[in-house]
């Protein structure tokens, strides 16, 4: 069973620890976008790769949009197609009707962006 529990690490930022069959499986790093407070940023994701292609990573994910309904932004260099497809999976299985993908900088970077609303 996967799980997530979450705590404030500042002021800006909630970290959600994941486990899956009660061990530290990985991590998200949530907080909202800086230029955008509306929106909720998922800074960072990370799922132990052993676990990969479980379903640990999309259920964590869901886990936590559970808890926070809202606007959502995630950011993929378009290089990491690995993550790309994982992302519109997860996004698409949860949000099926409400995605834009776009390309944009982030600190100087390409970027990928997914936009998504979760609604109660």
């Amino acid at each position: 069973m996967t799980t997530v529990s979450s705590m404030v690490i500042s002021r800006k930022f909630l970290i959600f620890h994941i486990f899956h069959e009660e061990n530290l499986a990985g991590f998200a790093l949530v907080r909202h976008d800086p230029f955008e407070e509306s929106v909720i940023d998922m800074g960072q994701f990370f799922v132990l790769g052993c676990l990969a292609r479980k379903g640990v990573g999309k259920t964590a994910f869901r886990l936590c949009l559970d808890r926070h309904h809202g606007d959502w932004q995630i950011r993929v260099l378009p290089e990491n197609k690995q993550a790309l497809g994982f992302w519109r999976s997860c996004i698409s299985e949860n949000n099926p009707e409400d995605i834009t993908e776009y390309e944009s900088s982030y600190q100087g970077k390409a970027m990928k962006y997914f936009r998504f609303s979760v609604r109660k």
